[in-house]
């Protein structure tokens, strides 16, 4: 993996402070992970929300291991590393670097260079479905990320009620290799709605602002949340007369601040670049409105994905997650429940017409619909090692029997539920269900409506007399047409300690 020579940096700085005497503290994590199973692919949902560490063949498996650290230099000034590595059986690489980031904490704001995982924004990661524009579900991108990790409020900005969070970042796709292993050309067409192509060398880009209001006097806070995510630059390899051809855009600074500041591409980007803005974009709007007294906390949210502005200004009718969730603060009983309905079948309507695509055209009207979620027509798509990196029900690529990097089954409706409980102190147990729909895309219908039924039930158990032990056992299925009948069995075992015991 090429692009791993810049994590260099990071894993110096790891490997300088866990030796360094200034150390506060340091700790490990070791977990391996066997599955199981029976059916074509592994199940959904021991595939899904696992920041990538997850394989489509049914038995398959992994050890792995992670060392992190924390130094307080001073009150205003801290710095925290981590390494994770994992190897792998029967997974898309045979070690994947997971995670290896240095953080820099100076007063508010953090900066985070390397690889990292992060969850979706307002998510329970455990019990949710995912975040549109961001989950949790494929690989960590390798990223240089400044933010402001808490909200931060001001006495002369509604008395400290309103308060802001913020963040971007620039980055790097590092699937390029996959990519160039995993397509087949025989399966292109010229039809955008086949045409099959792979990328390399593709550059990312992360805003995030979140403002929160807390009702005076009252348990009651409402929050915005704005996400916009970018890829930009790069190669793209496609073929011509079965010759496999190249088309780069060079990576350059005014290419940064082309999508920084968002712009019409120059003359070395793509075509559609030039007519449109610079890059791949997309991004979510979530809105969420929650009740936290003392003991428990409830709050409902509507999360809008877009692809362009037809998306942005809700000219996509009902498509969305909405969710409801309830958590618990008492360590005993239902610790959390979680009730969503995602629906992504609208896309601004199934037809696309932009006259300025067709000189001389002599039909002037414009529709700009067929927004085809997590797709684009100079990038493979919004995934990142064959997993999409938004809402999993959204089927990622890796499941793709022909060849293609596409996301093939965007127009879904779905019901999903997630349940936690805490059995006592020892044992806790955690559920998950979907009733899931695919319509295909409005590109490329599915002939008939595919159907599935996923769910997982999962049982931890962390004996008090072991400390840092836990033992986890899960069973999985799929039913329907969409992933086939699959299930399987799951056994982790992992262990979490001080590195150096005082």
């Amino acid at each position: 993996m090429k692009n791993s020579r810049y994590l260099f940096i990071p894993i110096g700085l790891i490997l300088f402070f866990f030796t360094s005497p200034i150390f506060s503290q340091s700790t490990y994590n070791i977990e391996s992970e066997a599955i199981t199973g029976i059916g074509a692919n592994t199940p959904f949902w021991m595939m899904s929300n696992r920041h990538g560490i997850a394989s489509i063949d049914k038995n398959n498996g992994y050890l792995r291991a992670g060392v992190f650290n924390t130094t307080n230099v001073s009150n205003s000034l801290n710095f925290h590393f981590g390494l994770d590595i994992v190897e792998t059986h029967n997974y898309t690489s045979k070690f994947i670097l997971q995670q290896a980031f240095c953080d820099i904490d100076y007063k508010k704001f953090e900066l985070s260079i390397g690889s990292k995982e992060y969850p979706g924004i307002q998510k329970n990661q455990l019990l949710s479905s995912g975040g549109m524009s961001w989950s949790g579900n494929a690989r960590p991108i390798p990223m240089v990320r400044l933010s402001t990790p808490k909200y931060i409020s001001f006495p002369w900005l509604f008395h400290n009620a309103l308060k802001v969070k913020a963040a971007v970042a620039f980055g790097w796709f590092t699937d390029g290799d996959y990519q160039a292993r995993t397509i087949r050309f025989d399966s292109i067409n010229k039809n955008s709605a086949y045409t099959n192509y792979y990328t390399k060398k593709v550059l990312y880009h992360q805003k995030e602002f979140s403002l929160m209001y807390n009702f005076p006097k009252s348990a009651w806070s409402i929050t915005f949340d704005g996400q916009l995510e970018n890829q930009f630059c790069g190669d793209r390899y496609y073929v011509d007369h079965n010759v496999i051809k190249v088309i780069s855009t060079p990576i350059t600074l005014k290419h940064y601040w082309m999508i920084l500041i968002p712009s019409q591409g120059d003359s070395q980007s793509p075509t559609s670049d030039q007519v449109y803005a610079f890059g791949n974009t997309l991004g979510s709007e979530l809105l969420t409105i929650s009740y936290h007294p003392k003991d428990y906390e409830i709050k409902g949210y509507i999360e809008n994905f877009f692809e362009d502005f037809s998306g942005m200004s809700k000219q996509n009718g009902f498509d969305g997650l909405w969710g409801l969730e309830y958590a618990s603060q008492t360590k005993q009983g239902i610790t959390g429940v979680v009730l969503e309905y995602l629906q992504t079948t609208d896309q601004s309507g199934s037809i696309h017409w932009a006259p300025s695509d067709y000189k001389g055209t002599n039909l002037t009207n414009q529709a700009t619909g067929n927004d085809d979620y997590y797709n684009n027509g100079n990038y493979t798509g919004w995934e990142h090692w064959g997993m999409t990196n938004g809402n999993p029900l959204l089927s990622s690529p890796i499941y793709n029997t022909d060849g293609t990097l596409r996301i093939q089954n965007n127009r879904v409706k779905a019901f999903h539920i997630g349940l936690s409980a805490a059995l006592n102190h020892t044992l806790d147990a955690r559920i998950l269900t979907t009733y899931s729909q695919g319509w295909g895309r409005h590109y490329l219908p599915f002939e008939k409506v595919k159907t599935t039924t996923s769910a997982l039930i999962e049982l931890n158990y962390s004996p008090s007399k072991l400390n840092g032990w836990r033992f986890t056992a899960s069973t999985a299925i799929d039913r329907g047409t969409l992933y086939g009948d699959n299930s399987a069995l799951s056994l982790k075992i992992s262990k979490k300690g001080s590195l150096f015991a005082h």
